[in-house]
C-alpha cells in the first residue's frame, strides 16, 4: 500500500501562501525602486547621472546592510 505524502502547504493555509508571496514582491520591487529616479536626482544635485547612481547606489547599499544589522 502506497503512502500518503503529508504537504506542509494545506487548503487551509492560502492566506500564509498569498502573505509569503506579497512579501517576496515586496522585496523585489524595493531593489529596482531607486532606477527611474537616477535622473530626477542627478537633475536636481545638478551632476552628471553616473555620479547620481553612484550616490543612490551607496545609500542604497548602506541602508540596506543597517536594516539587515537592526532587523537581521
Amino acid at each position: 500500500m502506497p503512502q500518503k505524502t503529508q504537504f506542509p502547504a494545506t487548503p487551509a493555509t492560502p492566506g500564509i501562501i498569498a502573505l509569503l508571496v506579497a512579501t517576496g514582491l515586496c522585496v523585489l520591487m524595493q531593489l529596482y525602486a531607486a532606477i527611474p529616479l537616477v535622473d530626477p536626482v542627478a537633475a536636481d544635485l545638478e551632476t552628471s547621472s553616473g555620479t547620481a547612481t553612484l550616490a543612490l547606489s551607496t545609500c542604497f547599499s548602506l541602508s540596506y546592510a543597517a536594516a539587515f544589522l537592526v532587523w537581521g
